[in-house]
This record gives structure tokens, sequence and C-alpha cells, in this order.
């Protein structure tokens, strides 16, 4: 739970998560998508784009994270574990609001 705890949306202009929603593979990636879309996340930056992508193609569920300076993250998510996934999105965010 530590990678959840001081979690923000403030560095982030436009967060997508792209997946099949009949794959059972797509879990992370949905459980992705409900901790960023959460209240408290959304009140963190309100000019956050959340943006869910359903696909029924087979693609590999993808979040991607576009950040206010326009750098970006990509994670392949279905190797992933969910607080894998949340720990490194939140080291990015944490090293973008240290660089200013």
């Amino acid at each position: 739970m530590a990678a959840i705890r001081g979690a923000s949306l403030k560095q982030v202009a436009r967060v997508t998560v792209s997946f099949c929603p009949f794959d059972p593979v797509t879990a992370t990636a949905r459980a992705f998508l409900l901790r960023i879309s959460c209240r408290s996340m959304i009140d963190s930056n309100p000019k956050c784009q959340v943006i869910s992508n359903f696909k029924n193609d087979g693609s590999a569920p993808v979040v991607e994270v576009l950040f206010n300076d326009k750098d970006t993250l990509t994670m392949k998510t279905s190797g992933l574990k969910l607080m894998d996934m949340l720990a490194t999105f939140n080291n990015k965010c944490r090293e973008k609001a240290a660089s200013g």
C-alpha cells in the first residue's frame, strides 16, 4: 500500500489506459484505471485527462502517461503487478516534481 500513499496527478497531463475488455490479462490495467480515476486522484489535478480506450483486437494492455513537460511513460501491463506499476508511476511523478 505504500505505492498508493502520496500518489498524485499534479505532474500529469493525460493518462490513457488501453485494453481489450474480454481478455483476462487486462486485470492489472483495469485496476490501475480504477486507482487513477478515484476522486482523490482526480482532485489532485482536475485538468488531467483520464482516458479509457477499449479495444477488441487482442492487443496487449497498455498504460500511457503524458506528463506536463511532454515526457511520456508507457507500461505494457500484461506482465506487471499493480503495485509495481503504481511504484513506477509514483517514482516518475516524484522525479518530475523534484526537477521543477
